[in-house]
């Protein structure tokens, strides 16, 4: 037999997720490699360049704290009130690669595409020797960090109040979604011999410390309507619940860039200059705009009712979100040397280029345990 009434006049749901995000990646690999004494070491398209890792943000499982609440109204029972929202954990990655040698073995180096040349290009961090006998023993740490939060507020309006084994309602309502990532690039090259590594557009002195840090970090703001349905089949104890949900709205994309590169004498005496290799000084500072983006969701929940007002259940959560920002993706894929304060060609900060604002789509899936408490 049912446990409890078909139809409950309120409700509380908590339930833990687990999701699976979308990777954030970049237009270019994070780190390369190649032979020491090589022109074109750690460059791509050169045989001899080898990878490490890849151009992806992994955040694998994150997990995800969810709370409805719901009720009918007693005057009119048709019609009621749902009010939903969600938080994930803060995820951090966490890349690091250091010389393993005190003369700076392997190369480790940066690949990005020269636009002074026009031609691909890296950045050597570590090397026993580069193409002008420079020698550098250091490493990099690539630190990503992400969370996603939301809410919703629905109408719900259903067929009738009389138990069935199909009961629909259709739901219409406001939607807010946000997400801020991090992605933090710190390095340091201590110069055992001259040679490419400078500070402002000359070799750095031995036996200094060339430090350089690149920081991106991305907001975004979704507000939209939505609109959808929902479907429970009743049979004993046991329900299974279908939703979809789907709208329109605008995502107001917001980045922080911001970087600088410092030379470290033995005293501890240091010169700083704005920019990074990627977070070059034309882009640095905050950036925003607005556009027109959209959201869905589909839920599939299974639910056992264990006494007349309580029911665990499980189930499955896609949530897709279109027109998001996020930090990888917004890496230049190609740099002016003349704005990187570590390149022996540098001039100085010269505004060249407007910031980049790259838009992509973002999903979460994964599943649910859930308690719900019905009165």
């Amino acid at each position: 037999d049912a446990a409890g009434p078909a139809w409950s006049r309120s409700w509380c749901r908590a339930e833990f997720l687990l999701w699976r995000f979308k990777n954030d990646s970049a237009p270019l690999p994070f780190l390369s490699t190649g032979p020491a004494g090589d022109p074109q070491a750690g460059v791509l398209g050169n045989p001899a360049t080898r990878l490490y890792g890849d151009n992806q943000l992994d955040y694998q499982w994150n997990a995800v704290g969810r709370l409805t609440l719901g009720w009918w109204r007693p005057t009119h029972p048709t019609v009621g009130f749902e009010l939903s929202g969600f938080g994930t954990e803060t995820h951090t990655v966490h890349e690091e690669v250091n010389a393993t040698g005190l003369d700076g073995h392997p190369v480790i180096a940066r690949p990005f595409f020269n636009l002074l040349t026009g031609l691909p290009d890296a950045q050597t961090i570590t090397s026993p020797q580069d193409p002008l006998g420079g020698k550098y023993f250091g490493g990099i740490d690539i630190f990503g960090d992400s969370r996603t939060w939301g809410g919703e507020l629905n109408v719900l309006w259903r067929s009738d109040v009389v138990a069935a084994p199909w009961q629909w309602r259709l739901l219409a309502g406001f939607r807010y979604l946000g997400q801020k990532d991090q992605l933090r690039f710190s390095q340091s090259s201590t110069v055992l011999a001259l040679g490419t590594v400078g500070f402002g557009g000359a070799p750095a002195p031995i036996p200094d410390i060339v430090s350089l840090r690149d920081y991106f970090e991305t907001t975004n703001h979704y507000f939209g309507a939505q609109g959808g349905f929902e479907v429970t089949r009743h049979a004993g104890r046991w329900a299974l619940d279908l939703s979809a949900k789907i709208g329109p709205g605008a995502t107001v994309q917001r980045q922080q860039i911001d970087g600088h590169t410092l030379l470290t004498d033995p005293t501890g005496f240091t010169q700083k200059l704005a920019g990074g290799l990627f977070a070059t000084p034309d882009i640095l500072g905050h950036h925003e705009r607005c556009r027109f983006a959209w959201a869905s969701e589909a839920n599939v929940r299974l639910a056992y009712a264990v006494s007349a007002n309580w029911q665990v259940s499980v189930g499955y959560t896609f949530l897709y979100w279109d027109g998001v920002v996020r930090p990888a993706h917004q890496l230049p894929r190609g740099v002016d040397p003349r704005q990187v304060p570590s390149h022996l060609a540098y001039l100085g900060p010269n505004p060249t280029r407007p910031a980049p604002f790259h838009s992509g789509d973002f999903w979460a899936q994964g599943v649910s345990l859930g308690l719900t408490l019905r009165y």
